[in-house]
């Protein structure tokens, strides 16, 4: 029942994108993984900014509506050229029907290892998963045919593949995490130095050779070229300002004015994600459903420490759906109103703005929202050690 509620809201949202077809921005980004499809197949590399731009001018008639270049890793290789192999119509149709599937497969994955962990209120886990289709970042991925799904569907199946020794799942699920890295990198991270094996880092390491494939079309050396004349121009956009990112990192002193966002986010980032990896690997679970909370904080650093806009936030769908995972549905129900205003942060700000005349910057009240979902879950986490402690917490507690 519950799992049916749900994917009946992710069918409302798909069809409730239609009324916005006419937008310039509708399926927007598919053009990208389109037109890097058609220059690999041509036998050119979409990294090469003269030849990128002249491709999109052949498919499209004119030059994209925004500065463009192409900076993606080397696993979007076979999306792209899945895509570019057909009509831009049916490239287009393919690419929402993939993230439709990506979605339902991803709320799938998560009611699984949800039923998997035992406990006693297995409807209770479906509705989150149900739920988890209300993610904003999740219309507005479907919208522009970003890709943020393709991570997010990645990062659900390498998790499963960890925690049920299925090695398969596991690379496929990093290649395809691996497709926007800054979306994945810290729970992959934790995940890793949690469940880490020779046998893991071995797939990882394969999953991480892969993306030279994209070397065929162009040597090592002049790969470096292309690539670093991309970047340039992908700084050099407006909506890639430092100050355009949703993340803290971007609004602190210092770091918006130079372009140590990424280096910065990075760093602090990872080197979370790794001390709890080893706190969570060296110590006994002292809290019920142990693994979900600390992805919990994996995830909602994500949007703390690293580089992301309004579409990433498609990644909480895992958060979302393990919210049954915390100790009281009056906390369940409250981070989930938090994702929903931190996804939603622009539309409270465009009414702030409407109604009032105050300028409201939706950035930096994403990133403050971050912020606080981040301490929240540290409160949450510290008060029921202490219950626990004190022996008024059961090891089996769902709720």
């Amino acid at each position: 029942m519950y799992a049916v509620w749900g994917f009946a809201l992710a069918a409302a949202v798909v069809f409730g994108l239609l009324r916005h077809q006419a937008d310039f921005l509708c399926d927007y980004d598919t053009r990208f993984w389109f037109v890097g499809g058609r220059c690999w197949l041509g036998g050119e590399s979409p990294y090469d900014l003269e030849a990128f731009l002249a491709a999109w001018t052949s498919a499209f008639g004119d030059g994209p509506v925004f500065r463009a270049s192409f900076v993606y890793p080397g696993a979007v290789l076979p999306v792209a050229l899945g895509l570019g192999a057909m009509s831009w119509d049916a490239a287009r149709w393919t690419m929402r029907a993939a993230n439709v599937a990506l979605l339902v497969g991803s709320m799938l994955l998560m009611r699984r290892m949800a039923r998997d962990r035992g406990g006693t209120v297995p409807r209770g886990r479906d509705a989150w998963a149900g739920a988890a289709a209300l993610v904003p970042g999740v219309a507005l991925t479907l919208f522009q045919g970003q890709l943020s799904l393709f991570a997010t569907f990645g990062l659900c199946g390498a998790w499963w593949g960890l925690s049920r020794g299925k090695t398969i799942w596991f690379a496929a699920g990093l290649y395809l995490a691996s497709i926007k890295p800054q979306l994945t990198a810290l729970p992959i991270v934790f995940l890793l130095v949690l469940h880490g094996s020779v046998r893991t880092w071995i797939v990882a390491g394969l999953v991480a050779a892969s993306h030279a494939l994209v070397t065929l079309w162009s040597g090592p050396s002049r790969l470096f070229t292309e690539l670093r004349g991309s970047l340039a121009e992908h700084a050099a956009q407006e909506f890639n300002r430092p100050d355009n990112y949703d993340s803290l990192v971007a609004h602190l002193p210092g770091l918006a004015a130079s372009h140590g966002l990424q280096r910065a986010g990075l760093i602090l980032g990872i080197a979370l994600a790794v001390a709890m990896g080893m706190r969570a690997r060296v110590r006994p679970p002292a809290l019920p459903h142990v693994e979900e909370r600390w992805m919990q904080l994996a995830l909602v650093a994500t949007g703390v420490f690293m580089p992301i806009h309004r579409y990433d936030l498609a990644i909480h769908v895992p958060l979302v759906a393990s919210l049954w995972a915390l100790v009281g549905r009056t906390r369940a129900a409250v981070m989930f109103v938090l994702v929903l205003l931190h996804g939603g942060a622009s539309t409270v700000c465009w009414h702030i703005e409407a109604r009032t005349g105050i300028a409201c910057d939706y950035h930096l009240g994403a990133a403050v929202l971050a912020v606080f979902e981040l301490v929240l879950l540290g409160v949450f986490w510290h008060r029921d050690s202490v219950r626990r402690s004190a022996g008024m917490l059961p090891a089996g507690a769902d709720r």
